[in-house]
């Protein structure tokens, strides 16, 4: 026929489905036509009313009007295996600096504390290049792997850590539910002292000739720093102003109390940090595996890598909230 539509032929098609079903016994059974595979027609029995699982787009005949409708029965969720890590891709750089040869695997960011891979002994850093058998070249394989993985299965997970490889053994866990959300910090009120806030804050207003101007106005400047209300620059290095938190500092960027380090208080336009996204309020919490506590600390390790050799610095940093990345910086 010269006027023949694909809608016409799908009509026709449910209309043969319904008189082969009416002889072979199935009168109230409804079908199924899945043009994903081939055009095959399903016959359900007659108290189901659901596709083969799988299947998409799925046309369903209607019963007769003399049947009762049929309502789809829900699948059950299929529970997924859980390993409990964050993860990034391994660059040169990174692998440059982990000692990691040739750049492969899975980079560890964050290890949950009640997930499987915490009592299997894995560590932030760890990089995961086997598991369960299977060689991890690629970052993105590993969720995949994990996720096709049976809950419950123990596994053998092998990490090059400092350089070397390890043989870990974790039992997977399955997803936790996604209404679970882990309660807020609560962080206590800060005492005030009474006076503090207009001793910090009143400038005396003073003639500009006056001979007292400049000592008040260096006096009241180191107090407005000393109070947090203007960090103290500790050090610069690769192109960022390192300061120490404070108290005060960390209640005003709303650093969670988890998140130690070395606060990056500025960023200059055009250097490698900035080229790696690094932003003020960015918490360095490792440098080269190593925690640091104050600005010289980082200014030590960064001129101890430079006589080692290295071309990069890997350091961890945290975002306020807590979340977690590695970013290697080239050593000029």
């Amino acid at each position: 026929r010269s006027d023949l539509h694909l809608g016409d032929l799908v009509i026709d098609v449910r209309e043969e489905v319904s008189r082969l079903a009416r002889s072979i016994g199935h009168q109230q059974s409804p079908a199924y036509y899945d043009q994903t595979q081939g055009g095959r027609v399903y016959l359900a029995p007659r108290v189901a009313a659901t596709p083969p699982q799988g299947s998409a787009n799925v046309a369903a005949l209607p019963p007769p009007a003399s049947a009762p409708a049929q309502t789809p029965q829900q699948q059950p969720a299929t529970p997924r295996a859980w390993l409990g890590v964050r993860i990034q891709q391994v660059t040169d750089e990174v692998a440059e600096s982990l000692n990691v040869k040739p750049a492969r695997g899975a980079l560890i960011v964050s290890v949950d504390e009640g997930g499987p891979a915490k009592p299997a002994g894995m560590h932030v850093g760890d990089v995961i290049v086997r598991y369960d058998g299977k060689d991890i070249k690629e970052m993105r394989e590993l969720p995949t792997l994990v996720a096709e993985t049976p809950v419950g299965k123990t596994v053998e997970i092998v990490v090059v850590r400092k350089g070397k490889e390890e043989t870990l053994v974790a039992r997977l866990g399955q997803v936790p539910q996604a209404d679970r959300k882990p309660e807020p910090d609560k962080k206590p009120e800060p005492t005030k002292k009474p006076g503090a806030e207009k001793d910090v804050a009143a400038l005396p207003d003073l003639p500009a000739d006056s001979p007292f101007k400049e000592f008040f106005d260096d006096f009241f400047k180191r107090r407005q720093e000393t109070a947090g209300d203007r960090p103290v620059i500790a050090a610069k290095v690769l192109g960022m102003d390192l300061t120490t938190i404070t108290r005060a500092l960390r209640e005003r960027l709303k650093i969670k109390d988890s998140v130690n380090g070395v606060v990056i208080a500025a960023v200059e336009p055009g250097s490698p940090a900035a080229d790696k996204k690094l932003k003020p309020g960015d918490v360095i919490v490792e440098l080269a595996q190593d925690a640091v506590s104050d600005a010289a600390a980082v200014q030590t390790r960064i001129d101890q890598l430079r006589k080692s050799g290295r071309k990069t610095a890997l350091m961890l940093v945290a975002n306020p909230a807590g979340d977690m990345r590695f970013v290697a910086l080239p050593l000029p």
